[in-house]
């Protein structure tokens, strides 16, 4: 996920995006450090609140197995 860079972009703290999302700070915390992956409807709505498409948040390396 690419939260952390799009929110630092921003000048925002985790604190301010997650009273903007509606999402507890653990969540964001978590998607940030890459430990737990947002539901759909997390990513609307930090998108929402960042301001950007659903799509600039995905993880864009590629994995093969």
């Amino acid at each position: 996920m690419r939260i952390r860079k799009l929110r630092d972009r921003r000048h925002l703290t985790q604190k301010e995006l997650v009273e903007k999302a509606g999402l507890s700070e653990s969540a964001l915390r978590s998607y940030e450090l890459g430990n737990r992956h947002p539901k759909d409807s997390h990513i609307k709505l930090v998108a929402q609140a960042l301001e950007v498409r659903p799509e600039a948040l995905a993880d864009r390396r590629i994995r093969t197995s």
